[in-house]
């Protein structure tokens, strides 16, 4: 239903490489992404990323998420409540302690 390929697959870069603070900073930022694009595909079903992307980037609200899926807004309301849940411990998990 939704193409998710605007989420690049990055790479981390070579951290031995960089040097001084902006470095760190884009390193923390790449670590940051591709720790959200794990857990976006490995901890959401189709049906969750599908409903935060209407949501999130489509700007569409519960009512009319729920019109398009034929569904209660409340079921739409608690997917993204969960969802995003499950993303926070997700981007927990895969960066220890760092505040998400």
């Amino acid at each position: 239903m939704y193409d998710f390929s605007f989420i690049p697959d990055c790479s981390l870069p070579d951290v031995a490489e960089l040097e001084g603070e902006a470095p760190r900073r884009m390193a923390s930022h790449e670590l940051r992404l591709e720790a959200f694009h794990r857990a976006l595909y490995d901890h959401l079903t189709e049906r969750q990323r599908t409903i935060l992307m209407m949501y999130y980037v489509d700007h569409k609200n519960t009512v009319e998420i729920a019109a398009l899926l034929s569904v209660n807004k409340s079921t739409v309301s608690r997917t993204i409540n969960r969802s995003v849940e499950k993303l926070r411990g997700a981007m927990r998990l895969y960066l220890g302690d760092q505040k998400t």
